[in-house]
């Protein structure tokens, strides 16, 4: 590794930038002054020395253990500067392969995207697009997957707009919590951690009973006329919104109305009578809509019912002793003179003449 007493040392630059796949130019060309500055960018442009004989002359020993430990130190940088998902996907890769596999994932640009092509020059890892064109939902962390079926390689792979291939690990089911307050359950998901944004399959969502509006640039997302989620166009891409939080879970598509809004206004004034809320209607408070009067509410009913009076009466005893009331208490925290910490109470029913026993135990 480098010397950290280097007063030059270049690689907070790596450190402070690392590669997340959108920035692979930039980083790239990062990744070469740190290693020209540190006398190591030949492990990049060189093909590396063959093992060398048992009885190799020494000199020819200590060059190619020098190539080995500078080797080592090149893929420990270029690792310590990706995201968690690229170093999870390359951890078994020498360094050339390495950055031959990342050049063909990330440096050539798509100006337009096929309809079965997916982009993979995309921004912000952790956000979600709506893809009409895709056949499967996608996922770039492995957080909420559950139900994971690991893949065997190169069962699944897909095309992107570079035309490079890239492999999916595992699939299972990705549980996705809106700001509805609503869980999306996307199945059969695709854990591909080299891809630069998740992506929603519109067509999956359709074969599972979801319906859509598009309005205003925005997609909106359905399901038995409750409302999930919405994605914004981004950029020409649809992004789900995942910042805006929706309070009322039970929005729906907009529909008629069969609702007296009479009433309505009724119960959202805090029950106030029908006289006063058309007088408000009349003076143009509330908004304009066809007033009608309603029925009785059963609220307003309900509140102003009293309870009945209890009308019997307990029986009492007619001699004295005849009926006996008592009582234990204890143990009490302060314990009286003499050690008493409990009591009993006996109570004429007639008389009501009481009479306290203090006792030491129960």
């Amino acid at each position: 590794m480098a010397n950290n007493n280097n007063p030059f040392n270049l690689r907070y630059i790596l450190e402070n930038n690392k590669l997340s796949g959108t920035n692979f130019l930039d980083w790239e060309m990062n990744l070469q002054i740190v290693l020209d500055c540190e006398r190591k960018l030949y492990i990049l442009e060189t093909d590396p020395p063959k093992t060398p004989d048992a009885d190799a002359r020494a000199f020819e020993l200590t060059s190619f253990k020098k190539y080995e430990d500078d080797a080592r130190d090149v893929k420990c940088i270029i690792m310590a500067s990706m995201t968690v998902e690229l170093q999870r996907l390359h951890a078994d890769m020498e360094v050339r392969p390495m950055i031959q596999c990342l050049r063909d994932l990330y440096q050539g640009q798509p100006q337009n995207l096929g309809i079965y092509i997916i982009e993979v020059n995309m921004s912000d890892i952790t956000s979600w697009v709506m893809d009409t064109g895709c056949g499967s939902h996608i996922c770039t962390s492995m957080q909420n997957l559950h139900e994971c079926r690991q893949l065997t390689e190169g069962e699944i792979q897909l095309k992107v707009g570079n035309g490079a291939l890239v492999y999916a690990l595992d699939v299972g089911t990705y549980s996705l919590s809106l700001p509805s307050g609503l869980i999306l359950h996307l199945n059969n998901c695709l854990f591909v951690p080299s891809m630069s944004r998740n992506i929603i399959s519109v067509s999956c969502l359709d074969k599972a009973g979801f319906s859509f509006v598009v309005k205003d640039k925005t997609l909106s997302v359905f399901r038995n006329d409750i409302f999930y989620a919405s994605a914004k166009m981004t950029n020409s891409l649809y992004v789900l919104d995942m910042d805006t939080t929706i309070y009322n879970v039970d929005v729906k598509r907009n529909k008629p109305n069969s609702l007296n809004l009479a009433y309505l206004w009724h119960c959202r004034l805090g029950h106030i009578n029908e006289k006063r809320i058309s007088k408000l209607h009349r003076s143009g408070v509330l908004d304009s809509f066809d007033f009608q009067s309603y029925d009785v509410c059963k609220s307003c009913l309900l509140g102003k019912m009293t309870k009945a009076p209890f009308t019997g009466h307990g029986e009492r005893a007619s001699d004295l002793l005849g009926l006996i009331h008592s009582d234990v208490c204890g143990p009490i925290s302060t314990v009286a003179r003499g050690g008493y910490s409990y009591f009993v109470t006996f109570t004429d029913d007639l008389s009501r003449y009481g009479y306290v026993y203090l006792m030491k135990h129960k």
